[in-house]
């Protein structure tokens, strides 16, 4: 029983570090594209802006629901 909860632990802790190396890459991405978009254009900038953010914020939130429903298996 105390194996499965460690183990069960050693998944979530893999899962989290997992999310945050992908954070850091997205963000690493996020900056790059916007020195690329300050160079082209100013207008577009803020589109971009939100656009991503809004990707960013529904890919968290959807990591966040799996991780609940991994936690009340």
């Amino acid at each position: 029983m105390m194996m499965m909860m460690l183990m069960m632990m050693g998944m979530l802790l893999l899962l989290l570090l997992l999310l945050v190396v992908l954070l850091v890459l997205l963000l690493r991405v996020y900056q790059l594209m916007m020195m690329v978009v300050r160079m082209v254009m100013h207008d577009a900038m803020m589109v971009m802006a939100a656009m991503v953010l809004h990707i960013l914020i529904h890919i968290f939130l959807l990591q966040i629901h799996v991780l609940f429903v991994f936690c009340t298996l």
